[in-house]
């Protein structure tokens, strides 16, 4: 069962769109600006503890795009999922699944975007303490999203 997206769907589709392609034209325009070796891990303070080449900074973009596609053909098949679905509750229930899963991409999207940003800046000696923030950021970006969505389902079931 497919479920029809509406305005706010078409929205957060375009979200994801837009931050994945900003996540890889980061890369893109970066690249040639950078030295050839750079920061690419970072303990609690922020600090780099790891270095490699800059070609590196691929894996976030290449890691966004294939969150990217599961997480579109998860938010297609909302069917699949483990859930107890009732035949009273059933549409309205695979409409809010489909509906946490885009907005679950849309952040995951964004937090790309920002994991790219901070990586290019450290790479430039800019803000590396500040890359701390990512681990809370995505922590965040999913269990605020399922939460709020869990909500949501109580009040249908």
């Amino acid at each position: 069962m497919k479920t029809k997206l509406d305005t706010k769907d078409k929205i957060s589709e375009a979200t994801s769109v837009l931050f994945l392609l900003v996540s890889i034209l980061m890369v893109v325009f970066s690249l040639p600006n950078l030295p050839d070796i750079v920061p690419n891990h970072f303990n609690l303070n922020g600090e780099p503890n790891k270095y490699g080449s800059k070609y590196f900074l691929w894996v976030g973009p290449a890691v966004a795009l294939f969150m990217y596609v599961l997480l579109t053909v998860l938010a297609g098949f909302p069917q699949s999922y483990n859930f107890h679905y009732t035949k009273n509750n059933i549409e309205a229930q695979y409409k809010i699944t489909s509906k946490m899963v885009r907005s679950i991409k849309a952040g995951m999207m964004m937090f790309f975007v920002a994991l790219n940003f901070f990586l290019v800046q450290s790479a430039q000696l800019k803000f590396t303490h500040y890359i701390i923030v990512l681990v809370p950021m995505v922590l965040l970006i999913i269990f605020g999203n399922v939460i709020y969505y869990y909500i949501k389902w109580g009040k249908i079931a």
